[in-house]
């Protein structure tokens, strides 16, 4: 059933909820925003406008730091926010025509993938500063993906092409 209906000015893209508090984080990826609700209350907190960037489509959450992930297109980056006041604390080149972005809070990474066909590894030196330490190849668009934190997977989806059928490549999380 139907429980709420949360009006916006533009298409809502992806979303965060906090395990540990009452939040929900909203992309608006065509106004490089983060809407900020409550869950509970369903009130809009906060509206957080990201200048420099266009289309942040994916996001995940540390919520132990109080940082915010942005997977952005355009430039092709992770934005880092202060998951409190939405400033930007760091910003990260990565994997371009990005689609997938999860947080492994065991390893502090953070996997990113790509159209361009490759996994990016990037590693949480602390809250603010952040390194590249691998960039695998997955294959021809592969953009959507998900990490399972239980099993220390990345699952990468390829889509079918001329020279093969649709795929799903597993990937271990490894020290």
């Amino acid at each position: 059933a139907q429980v709420a209906a949360l009006t916006m000015d533009a298409h809502a893209g992806g979303s965060v909820i906090e395990s540990r508090g009452e939040r929900v984080l909203v992309l608006v990826p065509e106004k490089a925003e983060v809407v900020v609700l409550d869950r509970k209350t369903k009130a809009q907190l906060a509206k957080w406008t990201i200048p420099g960037i266009q289309k942040n489509v994916a996001a995940a959450l540390d919520e132990k730091n109080h940082r915010l992930f942005l997977g952005v297109r355009t430039p092709a980056s992770i934005v880092v926010l202060d998951s409190d006041s939405g400033a930007v604390v760091a910003s990260v080149p990565t994997v371009a025509t990005l689609d997938g972005l999860s947080f492994d809070s065991a390893m502090r990474r953070i996997y990113t993938s790509g159209g361009e066909g490759f996994v990016e590894v990037t590693q949480q030196i602390d809250a603010d500063h952040y390194e590249r330490i691998a960039r695998i190849p997955t294959g021809p668009i592969a953009r959507t993906s998900v990490f399972v934190p239980e099993w220390h997977r990345l699952y990468v989806a390829l889509p079918r092409d001329e020279e093969r059928g649709a795929e799903l490549r597993v990937f271990e999380a490894v020290p």
